[in-house]
């Protein structure tokens, strides 16, 4: 019988061969390659999370616009009630709650805050984050609102609060500042400037540049006019009054919205 020697057990003049793998240089330029088209792709990811963004604040805008309309309707047409705008003190109307003189050392809800909490115990939102923008860097943010705002309303006072709170949305109130502080009524056909987007100070401005703006008919359209910017950058971070110049300032952003996307 032949034996046939196994073939695995014999001698090969093939010089060996490494397992395949990557080398230290191709390692590099590969974690070189990535970086670069990472770096690429940064700006873009930023633009699509920007537009996302304003998207969901032109929706948070919407809800309210539907509340203003409900509101409305239980009350002869009247906007909202805002003490700061009645006051004057158009910088202060992000406010959702204002002092009074009949309960000391309390907050009652103000503005826009009546659309979530009121004395006829009801509310005209489904949910008050709608109040607040997702583009907001300042130091006014749904989580530091939450508790009093979802507090129960058959609790003791519930239309009080023990501070100011604020919302990331100026309100024009209702009144029109145009006109002779005329009453504002919600007509449906009106191309006011009813609510923009945060102007109070400079840390209250949600969006890099520009911002939503809703009219009284309800449509949105978005602002990117560059004297906003450019008189924001005036006004203070951080402040409760804002001095002459600063109150301004604000005036000239407000009316500069008005005419870019109002009437």
């Amino acid at each position: 019988m032949k034996i046939i020697a196994d073939q695995s057990l014999t001698h090969s003049d093939r010089p060996f061969k490494s397992a395949a793998g990557f080398s230290l240089i191709e390692l590099l330029i590969t974690l070189s390659i990535i970086a670069i088209l990472f770096g690429m792709l940064v700006p873009t990811f930023k633009m699509v999370r920007g537009s996302a963004e304003k998207l969901m604040c032109a929706s948070n805008m919407r809800m309210i616009h539907y509340g203003i309309h409900g509101y409305s309707n239980d009350n002869r047409r009247r906007l909202p009630y805002c003490f700061h705008s009645d006051q004057r003190r158009y910088q202060e109307t992000m406010a959702l709650t204002a002092m009074t003189d009949t309960f000391t050392g309390a907050q009652e809800w103000d503005g826009l805050g009546l659309l979530w909490r009121n004395s006829g115990g009801g509310s005209y939102l489904d949910s008050c984050q709608c109040l607040f923008c997702p583009s907001h860097h300042g130091q006014h943010h749904f989580a530091d609102a939450e508790a009093e705002l979802n507090s129960p309303m058959n609790s003791p006072q519930p239309a009080l609060s023990t501070r100011k709170l604020y919302c990331n949305y100026q309100y024009a109130g209702d009144r029109d500042t145009t006109m002779t502080d005329r009453p504002l009524f919600d007509d449906g056909n009106n191309q006011t400037i009813l609510v923009s987007d945060g102007l109070r100070t400079g840390s209250d401005f949600n969006h890099i540049m520009g911002g939503n703006a809703l009219r009284g008919d309800g449509s949105i359209s978005w602002y990117g006019n560059k004297s906003v910017g450019y008189n924001l950058e005036r006004l203070p971070i951080d402040q409760e009054e804002l001095t002459v110049k600063e109150q301004i300032s604000f005036t000239k952003i407000w009316s500069s919205i008005q005419i870019e996307v109002g009437h």
